[in-house]
């Protein structure tokens, strides 16, 4: 009952207002604005004689206490804790009992509610997070300064009364970090767990459902920064980035003039390889030209002197079967036959010292087999052996070991009556030799090379040798056969180079 009103409430949200007096349901929208401002659902209600409305919900007593032309609000006066669905009687003589299932409370404890009367909140402790050592047993001076190893901060709040029947709630607000108040829940413990360097301002008050209650209380802290973060410490920085700079500096021309002066080194390096190089090129640039100018003279040669010496052999052997041709020019012709026949093979023999057409597309192995074949002999058998792996060798050094062994089988079949001859070839990786073997009549090597008459081919070997820097041996004796060796020591160069690639150098 308020008044003549009977207030019937059901579920939240479900009220309805009885006027006694009309004997009708009325709105009451003043009664039920006031109701309203409860924060929890008001399930029962009642006015004592100053005027004071006792509304009662599932946790407590919400109080209405006339003032002014208004009600204020008393939320916290009789909030009973863990106690459900309180009862408020009212006897004669104001007289006010609050009764639950478990307790009863006698209403001669109840004061009006005065807003900031006797609400203070203060700090009563300030420990250490890490340590829980108390940094100010005395209390917290005007301004808190602490070490930044002293940043995780715990505060224990205290509200200055105790006649709350349960812990207040606070809110706070650090002013760093936070422009609006935050609550902290239950009880009265404030954490920060890690605290920036830098000056604070902590603000904090009691609050409740409808608000603020009291004024609120501050200090003001301090959190000095870390000694790396000081600025003798940035001081050291400083000096340390410049002694650091200029030691980068230094570094920086000492390794620049080492580079240059390496760099130095590899161009003077390059450019003895490049003398080298030219110096060979132009030796392989004159033997080529040399090469060229005897194949073109070679092909002159074959195609003129030595096609017409041939037609002319074939005359005298057609003029020879003539029968009225008889006695002494038969005799005559026969001789100028001959002389023909020897210019003629003189002639084929100069061709094949003047040119290398066999050569061409092949390596010295190839060519030593093709040469033995055009040679040939009727009476001995020319045998090739190669020996390890071929590589490609530089164009002077093939075209003179493939004339030394062409020398060397044609003076054997037309000198020494061989029934075998042996050619070989070894490849080694820092040389190559050549040697022609035979079981011919003999000679001996010291009259053959210092006698000055005849003989043209075996100086023409040792002429060939020296060209090609090659050790020449030569060994025979009379009715012991011959046998002519040819080495020639390669540089990393000449095997490294293909003949191909040395023909395009040049």
């Amino acid at each position: 009952m308020v008044d003549n009103t009977v207030v019937l409430t059901g579920s939240p949200g479900g009220r309805l207002f009885f006027n006694e007096e009309t004997e009708a349901f009325d709105a009451a929208p003043a009664l039920q604005r006031l109701l309203n401002r409860s924060p929890s659902w008001i399930l029962r209600v009642q006015k004592d004689e100053p005027g004071t409305l006792w509304a009662t919900h599932e946790q407590g007593v919400v109080t209405f206490v006339p003032k002014g032309d208004g009600y204020q609000i008393d939320i916290t006066t009789f909030d009973l804790n863990n106690e459900h669905f309180p009862v408020v009687q009212l006897l004669p003589g104001n007289d006010v009992w609050l009764s639950t299932g478990q307790s009863l409370y006698h209403g001669d404890q109840y004061r009006a509610f005065e807003t900031g009367a006797t609400l203070h909140p203060m700090i009563v402790s300030i420990a250490d997070g890490r340590t829980n050592a108390e940094l100010h047993p005395d209390g917290p001076p005007a301004v808190l300064q602490l070490p930044y190893a002293r940043n995780n901060l715990n505060f224990r709040f205290f509200a200055g009364s105790y006649a709350w029947r349960r812990a207040p709630a606070y809110e706070f607000k650090l002013s760093r970090d936070q422009d609006e108040w935050t609550s902290l829940g239950t009880g009265s413990l404030l954490s920060f767990p890690g605290l920036h360097e830098g000056r604070y301002h902590l603000d904090w008050r009691i609050a409740n459902a409808q608000g603020p209650i009291g004024q609120p209380t501050s200090l003001d802290l301090e959190i000095l920064p870390p000694w790396h973060r000081t600025w003798p410490a940035y001081a050291a920085y400083s000096l340390g980035g410049a002694l650091a700079v200029f030691g980068l500096l230094r570094w920086t021309v000492q390794a620049t003039r080492r580079r240059n002066l390496a760099l130095e080194r590899i161009v003077r390096k390059r450019t003895d390889q490049l003398k080298a190089t030219m110096e060979k090129l132009n030796d392989e640039t004159r033997n080529a030209a040399t090469l060229a100018e005897r194949d073109r003279l070679a092909g002159e040669i074959h195609d003129s002197l030595q096609q017409g010496l041939s037609g002319l052999m074939l005359q005298l052997d057609a003029t020879l079967k003539l029968p009225t041709v008889t006695g002494d020019v038969r005799t005559r012709l026969n001789v100028a036959r001959n002389m023909v026949s020897f210019t003629r093979q003189e002639v084929q023999h100069a061709v094949w010292d003047m040119e290398s057409p066999l050569l061409e597309n092949t390596d010295l192995a190839e060519a030593v087999r093709k040469i033995t074949t055009l040679i040939g002999s009727p009476t001995a058998r020319i045998d090739v052996t190669i020996l390890g792996v071929a590589f490609p060798l530089p164009s002077a050094i093939q075209h003179h070991l493939l004339r030394i062994a062409q020398e060397a089988i044609t003076n054997a079949v037309r000198h020494a009556a061989p029934t075998s001859i042996a050619v070989g070839l070894t490849y080694q990786p820092q040389q190559v030799t050549l040697s022609v073997t035979d079981d011919g009549v003999g000679f001996r090597p010291a009259e053959v090379l210092t006698n000055s008459m005849g003989h043209f081919g075996l100086r023409g070997l040792r002429g060939r040798a020296n060209k090609i820097v090659g050790r020449l041996r030569i060994e025979s004796t009379p009715g012991g056969g011959a046998m002519i060796e040819v080495v020639v020591a390669l540089s990393s160069s000449d095997t490294a180079l293909p003949q191909d690639a040395a023909s395009a150098c040049v």
